[in-house]
């Protein structure tokens, strides 16, 4: 299973390009979109590729034109995936994630302290660069949930903490 999946508005490419950069500096494995190929069905594809990830990173900015934000965190949470949310700048958080503690980068201008501050808060959800599912997944168990040996379990509501 691989680390990160990226969510975020178009109009934040250059940061997200420099956030992806940080995160794969410090060993974890991260997508988005900009990895679609020509012909695929995007919402399909997004959707598959949630699924292989441990964690959903939303980028929260005063971008307009998140249309596709909440169809992508209800694919998370149905296929019970860590949703993280990462403030790059002072902006309220969209609705569906309102409830939900925050990385906070918004005032952070050097990149360093940008990815101290992405690492500990990956780190304190349990979301390790390399680890295993096996790992997160019992984390988060649900020992009332019946499952099948070998199924994933877990919580998508996993242990957020926000960072002022």
């Amino acid at each position: 299973m691989s680390d990160i999946f990226i969510s975020y508005a178009r109009t934040d490419y250059a940061q997200v390009l420099e956030l992806q950069n940080l995160l794969v500096d410090g060993g974890w494995t991260v997508d988005w979109d900009k990895n679609l190929r020509p012909g695929d069905v995007w919402r399909a594809e997004i959707d598959r590729k949630i699924g292989v990830f441990k964690a959903l990173m939303v980028v929260c900015s005063s971008a307009e034109g998140r249309t596709e934000i909440d169809r992508e965190i209800e694919v998370a949470e149905k296929l019970r995936i860590c949703v993280i949310p990462v403030r790059i700048a002072d902006v309220e958080l969209p609705p569906k994630l309102r409830e939900l503690h925050y990385i906070d980068v918004s005032a952070l201008t050097n990149p360093s302290d940008v990815r101290q501050r992405i690492e500990t808060g990956l780190r304190q959800a349990d979301i390790t660069p390399g680890g295993t599912w096996a790992a997160f997944s019992a984390h988060f168990a649900d020992p009332r949930e019946k499952k099948a040996p070998g199924a994933r379990v877990g919580r998508s509501n996993c242990r957020y903490t926000r960072l002022v």
